[in-house]
């Protein structure tokens, strides 16, 4: 009798600790699922005058959670949703690969097929947000070969980027489904626009899961009513790095 006791207790015993396994390691899996989330403008401390639009950005990392969005707010109230930034690399599941590079010469796009048995360079520009259009380069038997291309592109609502690339042969037309940004990291923008007077704190909240979210450490900025002091003007552009034009035209009144 004692050792069918035992045998149960065993058993009991052996049951719970698989329990136990599987839940740490469900709790660790969706630990490590959880995306971070920090606003990269404008920085802490910058000055705006009353008026201006002023562009925030969001960076999201561990975007392997399946961000299903990120909003902006100030001084706790929705500003908006951010746009997620289609600048970078991405990858996608049947081995293509998209580079949207914005460098110092102006936009451009490279695609490699499956394999990297083709390779093509897209230079032009955007008629729309998600419409570039331009022309091609590839080289075939050791020749460039050229001719018009045209680039669209979309968003999922996981934040994928989907991409048509239409042109004249041999290109033709390729579809690119739902592409993952290589490094795990996604950029959102969002324009505030004509901005009040007030002192203000920006928050960013990304979205992600069945109900979860995440929110970045808070940034505190001043928007000031009229022309700035000097000494103010000075303090934001070494904060920023950016010089608002309009601040030039005011400063030659």
């Amino acid at each position: 009798m004692k050792l069918r006791q035992l045998g149960h207790s065993a058993k009991a015993n052996g049951f719970t600790a698989i329990l136990a396994i599987v839940a740490s390691a469900w709790l660790a899996a969706s630990t490590s699922a959880a995306p971070g989330v920090t606003i990269t403008t404008p920085a802490e401390g910058a000055g705006f005058i009353a008026g201006e639009d002023i562009p925030l950005a969001a960076l999201v990392t561990n975007d392997s959670a399946a961000i299903l969005g990120v909003d902006f707010l100030a001084n706790g109230a929705l500003l908006g949703p951010g746009q997620p930034d289609l600048h970078g690399e991405w990858d996608y599941a049947d081995g293509s690969h998209l580079s949207v590079i914005q460098g110092p010469f102006g936009e451009n796009m490279s695609y490699s097929s499956p394999g990297m048995t083709e390779f093509y360079i897209v230079d032009g520009l955007y008629v729309d947000p998600g419409t570039f259009v331009g022309e091609f380069t590839t080289w075939v038997d050791g020749n460039p070969v050229t001719g018009a291309a045209t680039v669209t592109l979309n968003f999922t609502a996981e934040g994928k980027l989907n991409a048509v690339l239409d042109g004249a042969a041999p290109l033709g037309r390729r579809t690119l489904s739902a592409g993952t940004r290589s490094g795990g990291e996604t950029p959102y923008t969002f324009t505030w626009p004509a901005v009040a007077a007030g002192s203000y704190t920006l928050e960013a909240v990304a979205k992600y899961g069945a109900s979860q979210s995440v929110t970045s450490a808070p940034v505190h900025i001043t928007v000031a009513s009229g022309k700035p002091h000097a000494s103010d003007l000075v303090k934001n552009v070494t904060r920023t790095g950016l010089h608002d034009e309009s601040w030039n035209d005011q400063d030659n009144q």
